[in-house]
C-alpha cells in the first residue's frame, strides 16, 4: 500500500495490498481559452478507527476539504473514492464501486458491487444501492435504489455480517 502526505489513518484499520491513500487523482479545470489547468490539492485524507480498505482501492486527497472516511466503514477491493468525498460511520462500499468528487455517503448506507455515485450527490442514512447502479441525484434516508440511473425499488435485502463482526 502507498500512503501519501497529509493522510491520517485511525486505530485498528486494515489497509489492503496495493491500496493508494492520498493520491492526487485527476483534477483539471477547463479555462476560458480552452486549455486545462491542474487544480491544486490543498487538503488530505482522514480515516477513522476500524476502517477496512480493500486491495487496490484508491482514496484521493481533497482539493479544498479533506476526503473523510468515518469509523467502522468498510471499503471493498478496487473501490475509488474521489476528492473531498465524505463517508460516514458504518458505511459498506462493495468492490469496484466509484464515488465521484464531493459526494456524501451518510451513516449505515450500503453501496452494492460496481455501483457509481456521481459528483456532489448525497446518499442518505441507511440507503441501499443495488450492484451496478448509478446514483445521479440525492437519495433520501432509507431509500432502496437500483438501476441506471438508480430508481427507488420496493424491496432490497441487505447481506450478512462481515468477517470482523462474527
Amino acid at each position: 500500500a502507498v500512503l501519501y502526505d497529509d493522510s491520517e489513518i485511525g486505530r485498528d484499520c486494515v489497509i489492503g495490498p496495493g491500496a493508494i491513500i492520498g493520491w492526487l487523482g485527476l483534477a483539471y479545470h477547463d479555462r476560458a481559452d480552452g486549455q486545462r489547468s491542474f487544480f491544486p490539492h490543498l487538503a488530505g485524507v482522514r480515516i477513522g478507527d476500524r476502517v477496512d480498505v480493500g486491495a487496490h482501492a484508491c482514496i484521493c486527497r481533497g482539493m479544498l476539504s479533506h476526503t473523510t472516511i468515518a469509523s467502522d466503514a468498510k471499503l471493498g477491493s478496487l473501490v475509488y473514492v474521489s476528492h473531498g468525498v465524505v463517508i460516514a460511520a458504518r458505511v459498506w462500499i462493495s468492490a469496484g464501486t466509484a464515488i465521484a468528487g464531493h459526494a456524501t455517503i451518510a451513516a449505515n448506507a450500503l453501496l452494492g458491487i460496481g455501483s457509481v455515485v456521481v459528483d456532489n450527490v448525497g446518499v442518505g442514512a441507511d440507503v441501499m444501492v443495488g450492484g451496478g447502479s448509478v446514483v445521479i441525484k440525492d437519495a433520501s434516508a432509507g431509500s432502496k435504489l437500483h438501476g441506471v440511473p438508480a430508481q427507488p425499488v420496493a424491496a432490497m435485502r441487505r447481506f450478512g455480517p462481515t468477517p470482523r463482526e462474527r
